[in-house]
């Protein structure tokens, strides 16, 4: 049976009004790489309502999922990303002295969310491909 990974697409402005996508920045020895914030499905839980509730854990903030943009299977691993809406609550992702931490440390094997610009995704190391295509379309 596969592991379902659930994401969320959402977007938010950052403090100079800009644009941003949501993604999560994943520290490694080899350089940095980009994704959507979600995480793992809990037997018995609906997928919304988990979504959800990674979301305001990771980011400190409430959406509401609309649509399944795309799945992908990698391995034994099934992606699923949703896009959703941004209904409230400021962008603060709840260990954020953490955060600020690695960030000036770069400590390997941590994700850090973050509010990136969409003018700026073209620029990131960002997966899945798919993913990318869909943000640097949303910037057009």
């Amino acid at each position: 049976m596969n592991t379902i990974i659930i994401r969320a697409v959402f977007f938010m402005k950052n403090d100079a009004g800009e644009d941003c996508a949501v993604l999560v920045r994943n520290i490694t020895p080899d350089g940095d790489w980009y994704s959507a914030p979600g995480g793992e499905m809990r037997s018995g839980e609906a997928l919304t309502e988990r979504l959800v509730e990674l979301i305001r854990e990771q980011c400190g903030v409430i959406i509401t999922p609309k649509e399944i943009l795309f799945d992908e299977k990698t391995g034994e691993f099934m992606d699923m990303y949703f896009l959703c809406e941004h209904v409230s609550g400021e962008f603060a992702p709840i260990h954020e002295e953490e955060i600020l931490r690695t960030k000036t440390n770069r400590v390997p094997g941590t994700s850090t969310p973050e509010l990136v610009p969409l003018a700026q995704v073209k620029h990131l190391y960002l997966l899945p491909p798919k993913l990318k295509e869909y943000l640097r379309k949303m910037n057009r």
